[in-house]
């Protein structure tokens, strides 16, 4: 029963990651729009999606540092600690480009990131 409970959390928080990306890539196409409008976004975001500007720039950030990598998606972690941590693991998958690859598969199962995840002190994902 525990295990279940503990499945469905993860679930869960897979779900709010992805949503949270989608957020993101839509938030940018509104932000690029609003900006050519030239109407404030801070005042267009509370006329229009009832949103802070913080959370609305923390969406857009994780999906423009980490939206070329679908495999962050899958991961089992707060929403929260991804978006606090998004321009650094941005940078650390730029200098290794190995690492990126891994991140950039699409169809990577629950399991290849855990492990990749359990390596990472000793040696990279292949």
């Amino acid at each position: 029963m525990i295990n279940r409970n503990r499945q469905y959390s993860k679930a869960a928080k897979r779900n709010l990651i992805r949503a949270a990306f989608e957020r993101g890539k839509a938030l940018q196409a509104l932000f690029i729009r609003c900006r050519r409008g030239r109407k404030a976004w801070e005042a267009w975001l509370q006329e229009n999606v009832q949103l802070s500007k913080t959370m609305a720039d923390r969406h857009r950030t994780l999906y423009l540092c980490l939206g070329r990598y679908p495999a962050f998606q899958y991961l089992g972690v707060a929403v929260w600690l991804l978006m606090y941590h998004a321009r650094s693991i941005e940078y650390y998958l730029e200098e290794d480009t190995e690492f990126a690859k891994f991140w950039k598969e699409p169809q990577l199962t629950s399991q290849m990131v855990q492990d990749c995840l359990q390596s990472l002190g000793s040696s990279r994902c292949k």
